[in-house]
Parts: C-alpha cells; structure tokens; sequence
C-alpha cells in the first residue's frame, strides 16, 4: 500500500511539472531502493527505505550537495553548443608583426580604444556530438557589427581613390568620427565540455569565414549635426579568421582574430581585426 501511495504522488508530481512547462524534461534513473529524477531543473529523490536514506545522505541537513555525497546519480544530457547568443567586445587590430600599433602609412587608423565595441548576434548554432555529451562540432550563423572610433576625430574617410586616404576638415569640430562594417559570419569550432556540480565548464576553438554585407563611415558635429556615408571604403568583402572561448553555464568569453587584413591588398594600411569581449549563450 506505501508503495502504491508513493507511485500515485511521484505520477500527479509528474503530470503537474509538465502541465506548468511543455518544455520540461524528465530523464529518471534508479538504483536498488532509490529513485532520482530530474523535472524542470530539479532534482527529487524516492526513498521507499528510511534506511538507505540514512545511510546514503548522511550528511544530508548539513550541506544538502549531491557532489559530496556517495551517490551514483547521472544525467541523460544532449550535448548542445554554446555559439548562439549575444556578445559584447572591444575592437582594435595588430599589423603585420603581430603588433598593436598601425604601421606609418595607417596612421590615421589610430583608435579609440575603449569606444571601438563589436556586437555580435549569434543567431543560431548547430551541434554534432563526437563523444557523447562531451565534445563535438559547432557550427551556426551569426551576424557582426564593427564599430571603429577613431582617435582624431577631424580626419576624414575618403572612398573616391584607387586606395582608403583621409582629408583633415577645419570646417567643423567632430564629436564622434567613426568606421562601421557589418558582416555575416559562419564559425566552425571543437567544443569539449565538462560537468562542475550542476553547472557547466565549456571551451571552443576553432575558425570563423565571413561576408561583408555593409560598411558605413559617421560624423556627428558638437553640434549635433550627423553625416553617414554608406560606401565600400576598400574594405574586404570576405574574411576569415581564429575564435575561441570559455565560459561557465551560459556566460563566457570570446576572442577573434582575422587572418585577413582589413583592407583590401595595397588599397589600405596593412591592418588585422583582433576583438575580445563577454558572451551570453542562449
């Protein structure tokens, strides 16, 4: 009869988590006298043995965490990679000795640094799993936006040569002088992933390609006045480059270097895009 009883609320328990979230899922597990399931995030324990309760979660009341328990409880888990999402960053580039200073001829290039931010919007991400929940392939499809503030401010972007050059206009007093392209972006990458608790410890490295579908230049006067120019600016049409990251559950880092320069071969300074920032994965 306790066992009948014990069965009826485990079954309504069940019935109830789902009816409150569709998406919730439910892997149960069980071992001798003892159940464990999972229901929308939480973990519950079936004991029909007061017994084995006492001698499996001795220790219980004083810390209540499975991990320092003696406890064999594991998890169904699909392995799901941690691409897709929302990243904030900070652009700056390197020259052709690996070095972030822009060569004489790109003097004009000079940043500034903590104005010149990357957005990027992961939008989607697929995962293949290798070794079951443990590591595999990530791919998805992100877009990329990359704003580059430059430092003195009265230079100005020209696109009507065979290569980028600037002219210093004395006409106007700039509060705001900056280069904008945005591109299109496929990342390929290994990702392994290790449980810590209930949380999770995730790398990624790998590649990324990518497709300029716009690039912009932006004034605004301290008056107030705006000026957007939406030209080419020599500016590669594809690029590629490394990426990784590393975070913990859904938060994390992200690093970005193109191995393609900037500009397009003898039409501008010899430059390459480096960004670094903070991820949230969805």
């Amino acid at each position: 009869m306790r066992t009948l009883n014990l069965i009826l609320a485990f079954t309504m328990l069940t019935v109830t988590s789902f009816a409150q979230n569709p998406d919730s899922t439910a892997t149960p597990t069980t071992k001798k006298d003892t159940s464990y399931l999972k229901v929308n995030g939480k973990e519950i324990i079936i004991i029909e043995d007061r017994n084995a309760f006492d001698t499996k979660f001795e220790g219980w009341e004083d810390d209540k965490d499975f991990s320092k328990m003696n406890v064999d409880i594991s998890w169904n888990k699909k392995f799901d990679g941690h691409y897709g999402g929302i990243e904030l960053g900070v652009n700056n580039y390197l020259n052709a000795d690996m070095e972030m200073t822009v060569p004489e001829d790109g003097q004009f290039m000079e940043l500034d640094d903590s104005k010149s931010l990357e957005f990027n919007w992961n939008i989607a991400d697929v995962a293949l799993p290798i070794v079951k929940d443990r590591f595999g392939l990530v791919t998805g499809l992100g877009l990329s936006w990359n704003n580059y503030k430059f430092d003195n401010k009265q230079l100005v972007l020209q696109n009507d040569g065979e290569e980028i050059y600037t002219v210093y206009d004395s006409t106007k007093n700039y509060s705001k002088n900056k280069l904008t392209s945005v591109y299109l972006n496929v990342p390929l990458m290994l990702e392994f992933q290790q449980q810590v608790g209930s949380k999770e410890l995730w790398i990624a490295v790998g590649g990324y390609g990518g497709v300029k579908i716009g690039s912009h230049t932006k004034l605004k006067t301290n008056d107030g006045d705006k000026t957007k120019v939406r030209k080419d600016f020599h500016l590669n049409t594809l690029r590629y480059g490394l990426r990784a990251q590393i975070g913990f559950d859904s938060f994390g880092l992200y690093c970005n270097y193109s191995l393609q320069s900037l500009f397009k071969k003898d039409e501008g300074p010899e430059l390459y895009p480096i960004s670094l920032g903070v991820s949230l994965a969805f």
